[in-house]
């Protein structure tokens, strides 16, 4: 099947439009088009998770809100999972003890 280019352009501006609206700048808009744009060609939502939380890490400029990133990364139960970790006191095995934040043999 062919599809025109002005087909396509009419599309993806039916789908960003609400976009386009909802940001104040244009900056900001062309952000948000992209990252739809790039989640669109990916298919498993582990690669979605995978793709904001680096986009998140490596680009902190970049706004996130009102994007379908900013839905991931707010519904990813591996940094969820990850707080918990970090949040949980380290434990040693058994004739060991915590001392200074490392686990030491007991004397």
């Amino acid at each position: 099947m062919n599809t025109s280019p002005s087909t396509i352009a009419l599309g993806l501006a039916v789908l960003f439009l609400p976009l386009a609206l909802v940001h104040s700048d244009m900056e900001t808009t062309q952000w948000a088009i992209q990252i739809e744009v790039d989640l669109l060609g990916l298919r498993e939502k582990s690669d979605k998770f995978a793709y904001c939380r680096a986009l998140r890490q490596q680009s902190p400029q970049i706004p996130l809100e009102n994007t379908k990133c900013d839905y991931y990364l707010r519904h990813d139960p591996k940094l969820k999972m990850g707080d918990m970790l970090l949040a949980s006191r380290p434990h040693c095995r058994p004739g060991w003890e915590l001392l200074g934040g490392r686990c030491r043999k007991l004397a």
